[in-house]
Formats: C-alpha cells, structure tokens, sequence
C-alpha cells in the first residue's frame, strides 16, 4: 500500500454493529422510532397502525395526511388499544380539547394536602 492508500473497515450494520442499541431511539418529544430497513427510520406508533391484525387490518402504509393519536398522551405508549388513526384537521380539532380535559382529570385525582386549623 502507498503512503495515501485508505484502508476501509467493515465494522457491521445494525447488530453486528459494536454501537448497536436494539434499533429504537427515543426522540425529545418522547417519541418512540425505531429502525424500519437500512438508514430507514419510522415512527413505532404509524408502524403499529399500520400492521394491525384482523378487521382493523390497514393492509398499506399511512398518507401524510393521517395521524395517529395517543388516548392517553403517553408518546411511548404505543400498543394497540391506546392508539387512534385519524386525518390531520380533526387530530388538531380533538388535540386541545382533550389535553385540557385530561390535564383537568390529572388534577383532580392529584393528592392534596390538607393544612390542620390550629
């Protein structure tokens, strides 16, 4: 080899990577994606409804005009029964109605502390 020769190394992909992490990745929105073919990224909550089984069967991949909504507005929650497909204009119709109602609920089942009268 001469002195400007690159010498490349295969280091693997996916699990035969050293850096491997099981091929899902958090995002800071609390997303889950994980790893969906080489370099290809999808969100696990479209994944999943998306290949529902049974009636519910979807059978193709979503539009980009379809959402998938939490009932419980945990982002990594994202098995079947919490999950809701719905077009963009009415996920952004139901989203602020339903956060208020679910903040609302957190605080009223919230433990209070009661200050004794002296």
């Amino acid at each position: 080899m001469g002195a400007n020769s690159t010498v490349h190394v295969y280091i693997g992909i996916g699990p035969a990577n050293g850096h491997w992490k099981g091929g899902k990745t958090v995002t800071k929105k609390g997303y889950i994606r994980i790893t969906h073919g080489l370099h290809i990224w999808k969100y696990e909550h479209r994944v999943v409804v998306e290949n529902l089984p049974g009636p519910c069967a979807l059978n193709r991949p979503l539009r980009s005009d379809e959402e998938v909504h939490h009932i419980d507005f945990n982002r990594g929650h994202n098995c079947p029964g919490n999950l809701l497909l719905l077009d963009e204009a009415l996920h952004h119709g139901i989203q602020p109605r339903e956060k208020i109602r679910h903040a609302y609920k957190r605080k009223s089942t919230r433990n209070t502390h009661k200050v004794k009268a002296n």
